[in-house]
């Protein structure tokens, strides 16, 4: 039976973050992943540390994005692979009133920074409607998830610290017996399973509205549909934002979306194509053809923080979930959170501890 130190239950980019963390700290890692699509696998690859739509500032965004651009530069180099594709965004405006608070912002120290001065003397931005103007940031980067995945993947495997099998487990020791069959052991077990992650503490605060009870989850499922098009005459090379992403994938295609459900059994998916529809209508003055549509969950918090720590004293069991769509923003500065809480003892912020939903004794799973 293999040893090791950690087991990571789960392969999107909490997982694969958390991963890389602990190596860096020279600990021994195997990943236990199915070949089902995770959330990150399906994302558009966007990060940016504010939302330019509404100009509002991400929870500690700024700190996150920092050290996301320096996290996902060394990767590429240690990876030796190019999953970087994109470092600037386009917003076209949808009256006057915008482009004059565009202008206006850009007179605040905080959002001179990500808001780009205007320049309409620019036709790079050909096949779409502009009739009131565009502004341009280069604090948004796009990179390919699937690349960075199938990369670190590949290193895994050839070190033979990857299975790939499906862990589906409602109790500690359903998790244990499932990863014994595997010729598997670890001191320190993480599960990064997103919206599929059945295990959670079952006592909770009778003071907390969002406390954890007896089978219930913290997590709740929010389903997003994405439209994959294709328009050899539209030749965007920035990633647009205007009521939805347009992000250039390459060979003349685009995803665009996302909708959001707030409840996957309920059926709308028909309503989602057409909002993407009407919009690209609207934007575009060019032709394009739908190739595909899908759909994507991520897993969300009530409160709409990601959750970390720990999940078990008796089994060393731990978490990091609940990273919403700002996973790829996140994922990098949370992983080190974990890590130096699960090795140096470091607390974690009080806004992302599991500890916020349960009470402190958590071995009654």
């Amino acid at each position: 039976m293999k040893k090791v130190d950690y087991i990571i239950v789960g392969f999107g980019i909490a997982g694969l973050c958390t991963a890389a963390q602990l190596r860096s700290r020279g600990c021994s890692v195997v990943v236990i992943d199915s070949r089902k699509q995770s959330a990150t696998s399906i994302s558009g690859g966007t990060i940016h540390p504010v939302l330019l739509r509404y100009y509002n500032k991400v929870w500690l965004g700024e700190e996150f994005w920092a050290y996301a651009k320096g996290f996902y530069t060394t990767l590429e180099n240690q990876l030796e692979t190019s999953f970087i594709e994109i470092k600037e965004l386009m917003r076209p405006f949808d009256s006057n009133q915008e482009r004059i608070l565009w202008q206006n912002r850009r007179t605040e120290a905080f959002w001179a920074h990500y808001l780009n001065p205007l320049d309409d003397s620019s036709t790079k931005f050909s096949g779409i409607r502009t009739p009131h103007g565009y502004g341009t940031s280069d604090e948004v980067w796009r990179f390919s998830p699937p690349k960075l995945l199938m990369a670190f993947k590949k290193m895994l495997q050839k070190e033979q610290n990857w299975i790939d099998a499906e862990i589906i487990a409602q109790t500690i020791d359903q998790l244990r017996d499932e990863i014994r069959t595997l010729k598997i052991d670890a001191k320190h077990i993480v599960l990064a399973q997103g919206h599929n992650q059945l295990i959670w503490p079952k006592s909770g605060r009778k003071d907390n509205l969002i406390a954890l009870e007896a089978g219930y989850s913290p997590i709740v499922a929010k389903e997003g549909e994405y439209m994959i098009i294709e328009s050899p005459e539209l030749k965007l090379d920035v990633v647009l934002k205007g009521k939805f992403f347009i992000i250039p994938l390459g060979r003349d295609k685009y995803q665009v979306g996302a909708t959001y459900k707030q409840d996957v059994n309920v059926a709308g998916e028909d309503l989602g194509r057409k909002k993407m529809k009407e919009a690209l209508d609207e934007l575009l003055t060019v032709p394009y053809k739908p190739l595909s549509y899908w759909t994507g969950t991520r897993p969300v918090t009530k409160d709409r923080k990601p959750i970390l720590g720990l999940m078990s004293n008796e089994a060393s069991l731990y978490t990091i979930n609940g990273l919403n769509s700002r996973g790829l923003l996140m994922a990098p500065l949370l992983s080190d959170w974990l890590v130096a809480f699960m090795i140096d003892g470091k607390a974690l912020p009080a806004e992302v501890s599991i500890n916020r939903f349960t009470v402190s004794s958590v071995d009654h799973i």
